[in-house]
């Protein structure tokens, strides 16, 4: 996941997989530059992925 993002990842959790579209949502918790823990949630549907 490090190497995919980039991020400084601590955990992350797969919320959803759909196998039909190839497509996962899932819930990443990073450390940011001043080492404060954050995650990344806002995307909620599939949906969101497309512009």
């Amino acid at each position: 996941m490090k190497a995919r993002t980039g991020l400084d990842i601590t955990k992350f959790e797969v919320g959803h997989i759909d196998f039909l579209k190839d497509i996962a949502l899932v819930k990443v918790y990073y450390k940011t530059a001043d080492k404060s823990i954050n995650t990344v949630d806002g995307i909620r549907r599939a949906k969101d992925f497309t512009e």
